[in-house]
Protein backbone atom coordinates (compact mmCIF):
# COMPACT_ATOMS: atom_id res chain seq x y z
CA UNK A 1 0.00 0.00 0.00
CA UNK A 2 1.48 3.36 -1.03
CA UNK A 3 1.71 6.41 1.25
CA UNK A 4 -1.30 8.11 -0.38
CA UNK A 5 -3.51 5.07 0.23
CA UNK A 6 -2.26 4.84 3.81
CA UNK A 7 -3.08 8.52 4.38
CA UNK A 8 -6.59 8.09 2.96
CA UNK A 9 -7.16 5.06 5.18
CA UNK A 10 -6.10 7.08 8.22
CA UNK A 11 -8.31 10.02 7.19
CA UNK A 12 -11.28 7.66 6.87
CA UNK A 13 -10.59 6.31 10.35
CA UNK A 14 -10.50 9.83 11.79
CA UNK A 15 -13.66 10.71 9.84
CA UNK A 16 -15.47 7.74 11.40
CA UNK A 17 -14.31 8.82 14.87
CA UNK A 18 -15.72 12.32 14.30
CA UNK A 19 -19.02 10.99 12.96
CA UNK A 20 -19.30 8.68 15.97
CA UNK A 21 -18.78 11.65 18.29
CA UNK A 22 -21.37 13.71 16.40
CA UNK A 23 -23.93 10.89 16.69
CA UNK A 24 -23.33 10.83 20.43
CA UNK A 25 -23.94 14.60 20.56
CA UNK A 26 -27.11 14.22 18.47
CA UNK A 27 -28.36 11.56 20.88
CA UNK A 28 -27.75 13.98 23.74
CA UNK A 29 -29.68 16.72 21.94
CA UNK A 30 -32.68 14.44 21.38
CA UNK A 31 -32.66 13.39 25.03
CA UNK A 32 -32.52 17.00 26.22
CA UNK A 33 -35.26 18.05 23.78
CA UNK A 34 -37.53 15.30 25.09
CA UNK A 35 -36.84 16.43 28.66
CA UNK A 36 -37.57 20.03 27.64
CA UNK A 37 -40.93 19.05 26.17
CA UNK A 38 -41.84 17.50 29.50
CA UNK A 39 -40.57 20.54 31.40
CA UNK A 40 -42.68 22.87 29.25
CA UNK A 41 -45.68 20.93 30.54
CA UNK A 42 -45.15 22.42 34.01
CA UNK A 43 -48.08 24.85 33.78
CA UNK A 44 -50.49 22.00 33.01
CA UNK A 45 -49.19 19.97 36.00
CA UNK A 46 -49.59 23.06 38.20
CA UNK A 47 -53.13 23.56 36.88
CA UNK A 48 -53.98 19.97 37.80
CA UNK A 49 -52.69 20.69 41.28
CA UNK A 50 -54.96 23.75 41.51
CA UNK A 51 -57.94 21.61 40.44
CA UNK A 52 -57.12 19.06 43.12
CA UNK A 53 -56.73 21.81 45.70
CA UNK A 54 -60.14 23.26 44.82
CA UNK A 55 -61.74 19.81 45.13
CA UNK A 56 -59.67 18.60 48.05
CA UNK A 57 -62.78 17.29 49.82
CA UNK A 58 -63.29 14.81 46.95
CA UNK A 59 -59.85 13.22 47.34
CA UNK A 60 -59.92 9.87 49.10
CA UNK A 61 -57.14 7.46 50.12
CA UNK A 62 -56.09 4.81 47.55
CA UNK A 63 -57.64 6.66 44.59
CA UNK A 64 -56.02 5.91 41.22
CA UNK A 65 -57.73 8.76 39.37
CA UNK A 66 -60.31 11.49 39.84
CA UNK A 67 -62.62 13.22 37.37
CA UNK A 68 -63.06 16.95 37.93
CA UNK A 69 -64.55 19.92 36.08
CA UNK A 70 -61.87 22.00 34.38
CA UNK A 71 -62.73 25.71 34.66
CA UNK A 72 -60.20 26.54 31.92
CA UNK A 73 -62.08 24.30 29.47
CA UNK A 74 -65.65 25.50 30.05
CA UNK A 75 -66.00 23.04 32.94
CA UNK A 76 -65.47 20.02 30.72
CA UNK A 77 -64.49 16.89 32.67
CA UNK A 78 -60.79 16.14 33.09
CA UNK A 79 -59.36 12.87 34.40
CA UNK A 80 -56.33 13.29 36.66
CA UNK A 81 -54.19 10.22 37.35
CA UNK A 82 -53.29 9.68 41.02
CA UNK A 83 -50.87 7.54 42.97
CA UNK A 84 -52.96 5.21 45.21
CA UNK A 85 -50.11 5.05 47.74
CA UNK A 86 -50.29 8.78 48.48
CA UNK A 87 -52.53 10.51 50.99
CA UNK A 88 -54.74 13.42 49.78
CA UNK A 89 -52.36 16.08 51.20
CA UNK A 90 -49.41 14.31 49.60
CA UNK A 91 -51.15 14.42 46.21
CA UNK A 92 -51.17 18.22 46.34
CA UNK A 93 -47.54 18.37 47.41
CA UNK A 94 -46.53 15.97 44.62
CA UNK A 95 -48.23 17.96 41.83
CA UNK A 96 -46.93 21.37 42.94
CA UNK A 97 -43.44 20.00 43.66
CA UNK A 98 -43.25 18.38 40.23
CA UNK A 99 -44.47 21.56 38.51
CA UNK A 100 -41.87 23.64 40.36
CA UNK A 101 -39.11 21.19 39.47
CA UNK A 102 -40.12 21.18 35.80
CA UNK A 103 -40.18 25.00 35.67
CA UNK A 104 -36.65 25.16 37.11
CA UNK A 105 -35.44 22.67 34.49
CA UNK A 106 -36.53 24.70 31.45
CA UNK A 107 -33.68 27.23 31.33
CA UNK A 108 -30.85 24.74 32.06
CA UNK A 109 -32.23 22.36 29.43
CA UNK A 110 -32.45 25.14 26.84
CA UNK A 111 -28.85 26.12 27.60
CA UNK A 112 -27.72 22.48 27.42
CA UNK A 113 -29.43 22.00 24.05
CA UNK A 114 -27.83 25.19 22.71
CA UNK A 115 -24.40 24.09 23.96
CA UNK A 116 -24.74 20.67 22.34
CA UNK A 117 -25.96 22.21 19.08
CA UNK A 118 -22.95 24.54 19.05
CA UNK A 119 -20.66 21.61 19.80
CA UNK A 120 -22.19 19.71 16.89
CA UNK A 121 -21.51 22.70 14.60
CA UNK A 122 -17.87 22.68 15.72
CA UNK A 123 -17.47 19.04 14.77
CA UNK A 124 -19.26 19.62 11.45
CA UNK A 125 -16.68 22.36 10.73
CA UNK A 126 -13.86 20.02 11.76
CA UNK A 127 -15.24 17.31 9.51
CA UNK A 128 -15.04 19.79 6.63
CA UNK A 129 -11.55 20.83 7.75
CA UNK A 130 -10.52 17.17 7.55
CA UNK A 131 -11.45 17.02 3.85
CA UNK A 132 -8.96 19.82 3.12
CA UNK A 133 -6.01 17.96 4.63
CA UNK A 134 -3.48 16.78 2.03
CA UNK A 135 -0.40 15.72 3.98
CA UNK A 136 0.36 13.22 6.71
CA UNK A 137 1.79 16.00 8.91
CA UNK A 138 -1.41 18.07 8.60
CA UNK A 139 -3.47 15.02 9.54
CA UNK A 140 -1.31 14.35 12.60
CA UNK A 141 -1.61 18.00 13.71
CA UNK A 142 -5.40 17.80 13.25
CA UNK A 143 -5.59 14.69 15.43
CA UNK A 144 -3.45 16.23 18.16
CA UNK A 145 -5.30 19.55 18.08
CA UNK A 146 -8.78 18.04 18.46
CA UNK A 147 -7.76 14.84 20.29
CA UNK A 148 -9.63 12.64 17.86
CA UNK A 149 -8.69 9.42 16.09
CA UNK A 150 -5.39 9.03 17.92
CA UNK A 151 -4.10 5.48 17.53
CA UNK A 152 -2.22 5.67 20.82
CA UNK A 153 -5.18 7.22 22.67
CA UNK A 154 -6.17 4.08 24.55
CA UNK A 155 -2.63 3.08 25.45
CA UNK A 156 -1.74 6.62 26.51
CA UNK A 157 -4.85 7.53 28.43
CA UNK A 158 -6.35 4.28 29.69
CA UNK A 159 -3.65 2.12 31.19
CA UNK A 160 -5.14 -1.21 32.25
CA UNK A 161 -4.03 -4.81 32.82
CA UNK A 162 -4.36 -6.90 29.68
CA UNK A 163 -6.68 -9.44 31.27
CA UNK A 164 -8.72 -7.05 33.38
CA UNK A 165 -10.90 -4.10 32.41
CA UNK A 166 -9.58 -0.78 33.69
CA UNK A 167 -11.57 1.21 36.22
CA UNK A 168 -10.09 4.43 34.85
CA UNK A 169 -12.65 6.38 32.83
CA UNK A 170 -11.78 8.92 30.14
CA UNK A 171 -13.84 12.05 29.48
CA UNK A 172 -13.26 15.09 27.25
CA UNK A 173 -13.97 18.56 28.56
CA UNK A 174 -15.79 21.23 26.56
CA UNK A 175 -12.37 22.60 25.49
CA UNK A 176 -11.04 19.11 24.71
CA UNK A 177 -8.90 18.57 27.77
CA UNK A 178 -8.63 14.89 28.69
CA UNK A 179 -10.13 14.16 32.11
CA UNK A 180 -9.25 10.82 33.74
CA UNK A 181 -11.24 9.36 36.63
CA UNK A 182 -10.15 6.45 38.82
CA UNK A 183 -13.03 4.55 40.43
CA UNK A 184 -11.21 2.08 42.66
CA UNK A 185 -8.45 2.45 45.24
CA UNK A 186 -5.98 0.56 43.04
CA UNK A 187 -6.80 2.58 39.93
CA UNK A 188 -6.73 5.85 41.89
CA UNK A 189 -3.19 5.02 42.94
CA UNK A 190 -2.24 3.95 39.42
CA UNK A 191 -3.76 7.08 37.86
CA UNK A 192 -2.15 9.53 40.29
CA UNK A 193 1.32 8.06 40.56
CA UNK A 194 1.90 6.31 37.22
CA UNK A 195 -0.23 8.06 34.60
CA UNK A 196 -0.53 11.69 35.74
CA UNK A 197 2.34 14.10 35.13
CA UNK A 198 3.59 16.67 37.60
CA UNK A 199 1.81 19.66 36.09
CA UNK A 200 -1.49 17.86 35.47
CA UNK A 201 -4.35 19.13 37.63
CA UNK A 202 -5.50 16.72 40.36
CA UNK A 203 -8.94 16.89 42.04
CA UNK A 204 -10.74 15.00 44.79
CA UNK A 205 -14.02 15.50 46.65
CA UNK A 206 -13.22 16.89 50.10
CA UNK A 207 -13.89 15.04 53.34
CA UNK A 208 -15.22 11.85 51.73
CA UNK A 209 -14.19 8.73 49.86
CA UNK A 210 -14.13 9.13 46.10
CA UNK A 211 -12.30 9.07 42.80
CA UNK A 212 -8.99 10.68 41.96
CA UNK A 213 -9.63 12.98 38.99
CA UNK A 214 -6.86 14.24 36.69
CA UNK A 215 -7.04 16.90 33.98
CA UNK A 216 -4.21 16.39 31.48
CA UNK A 217 -2.30 19.60 30.80
CA UNK A 218 -1.80 20.53 27.13
CA UNK A 219 1.62 22.15 27.00
CA UNK A 220 1.67 25.66 28.44
CA UNK A 221 -2.03 26.20 27.76
CA UNK A 222 -3.87 27.09 31.01
CA UNK A 223 -6.79 24.85 31.92
CA UNK A 224 -10.01 26.83 31.52
CA UNK A 225 -12.57 27.31 34.29
CA UNK A 226 -15.31 25.24 32.62
CA UNK A 227 -12.99 22.24 32.21
CA UNK A 228 -12.15 22.54 35.91
CA UNK A 229 -15.86 22.78 36.78
CA UNK A 230 -16.57 19.67 34.71
CA UNK A 231 -13.74 17.74 36.39
CA UNK A 232 -14.93 18.89 39.83
CA UNK A 233 -18.45 17.74 38.96
CA UNK A 234 -17.06 14.30 38.09
CA UNK A 235 -15.12 14.26 41.37
CA UNK A 236 -18.38 14.81 43.26
CA UNK A 237 -20.33 12.37 41.10
CA UNK A 238 -17.77 9.60 41.68
CA UNK A 239 -17.79 10.11 45.44
CA UNK A 240 -20.16 9.58 48.36
CA UNK A 241 -21.43 13.15 47.80
CA UNK A 242 -23.33 11.67 44.85
CA UNK A 243 -26.11 10.71 47.29
CA UNK A 244 -26.68 14.39 48.12
CA UNK A 245 -26.61 16.16 44.72
CA UNK A 246 -28.49 19.30 45.82
CA UNK A 247 -26.00 20.28 48.51
CA UNK A 248 -22.91 22.44 47.92
CA UNK A 249 -19.69 20.47 48.45
CA UNK A 250 -15.97 21.23 48.40
CA UNK A 251 -13.50 19.77 45.92
CA UNK A 252 -9.75 19.85 46.55
CA UNK A 253 -7.62 20.94 43.58
CA UNK A 254 -3.85 21.00 43.11
CA UNK A 255 -1.09 20.08 40.67
CA UNK A 256 -0.24 16.40 40.70
CA UNK A 257 3.32 17.14 41.93
CA UNK A 258 1.82 18.27 45.25
CA UNK A 259 0.20 14.86 45.88
CA UNK A 260 2.18 12.19 47.74
CA UNK A 261 1.58 8.63 48.91
CA UNK A 262 0.99 8.11 52.63
CA UNK A 263 3.66 5.72 53.85
CA UNK A 264 2.13 2.47 55.02
CA UNK A 265 -1.41 3.53 54.07
CA UNK A 266 -3.71 1.58 51.72
CA UNK A 267 -3.62 2.27 47.96
CA UNK A 268 -5.26 5.56 47.01
CA UNK A 269 -4.61 7.30 50.33
CA UNK A 270 -2.58 10.47 49.81
CA UNK A 271 -1.28 13.61 51.45
CA UNK A 272 -1.37 17.00 49.72
CA UNK A 273 1.36 19.60 50.16
CA UNK A 274 -0.74 22.58 49.04
CA UNK A 275 -4.14 22.94 47.42
CA UNK A 276 -7.11 25.15 46.63
CA UNK A 277 -10.77 24.31 47.18
CA UNK A 278 -13.75 25.07 45.00
CA UNK A 279 -17.36 24.86 46.12
CA UNK A 280 -20.13 23.59 43.87
CA UNK A 281 -23.06 21.21 43.64
CA UNK A 282 -23.59 18.42 41.12
CA UNK A 283 -25.01 20.40 38.23
CA UNK A 284 -27.14 17.85 36.33
CA UNK A 285 -26.88 19.68 33.02
CA UNK A 286 -23.09 19.94 33.21
CA UNK A 287 -22.89 16.29 34.32
CA UNK A 288 -24.92 15.05 31.36
CA UNK A 289 -22.81 17.10 28.96
CA UNK A 290 -19.51 15.71 30.22
CA UNK A 291 -20.92 12.16 30.36
CA UNK A 292 -21.90 12.65 26.73
CA UNK A 293 -18.20 13.20 25.95
CA UNK A 294 -17.02 9.97 27.57
CA UNK A 295 -14.23 8.17 25.77
CA UNK A 296 -14.17 4.47 24.98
Amino acid sequence: MNSHSTQETEKNRVRRAIIKRMKRIEKGIVGKQNALQEALNASFIEHQGELLKASFHALKPAMKEIILSDWLQENKPITIQLDPDLTPPDHLKAFFKRAKKLKRAVEPLEKAIHALQEEKKLWEARLHELTLITTEEELHQFQEKYRVGLKTEKKELIVAPKKKKSDIHTFYSVSHHVILVGTSAKENDHLTFQIAKGDDLWLHASQTAGAHVVIRKKGATPIDKESIAEAATLALYFSKHRSDPEAVHEVVMTERKNVHRLKGAPAGKVSIASFKTIRLRIDKTRLEQIKGRKGT
